[in-house]
């Protein structure tokens, strides 16, 4: 899939919400982190509100300039098991 198509599949949704880093583990240039998410879509066209839970997986690269780049990143959720969004 390219990306803009995936993109594309995002358009009509508004996002709240957010994660947590709860461990960050460096090994020379790379960066492993892990933590809880939870996050709100809202359709811009229904309206339809959903909430998911989960956690997220990140690996970064430090770069020669000294910052870092996200090279990979997943997340497992699924719905809440409180459906009420506010």
């Amino acid at each position: 899939m390219r990306y803009e198509s995936f993109a594309a599949s995002f358009a009509d949704l508004d996002w709240e919400g957010g994660w947590t880093l709860e461990a960050i583990e460096i090994s020379g240039d790379l960066a492993v982190m892990w933590g809880p998410l939870d996050i709100v879509t809202t359709s811009r066209e229904s309206g339809h509100r959903s909430r998911e839970v989960g956690y997220h997986l990140d690996v970064a690269r430090r770069q020669p300039d000294g910052s870092w780049k996200f090279t990979w990143w997943t997340t497992v959720t699924k719905p809440a098991t409180d459906s009420s969004v506010e």
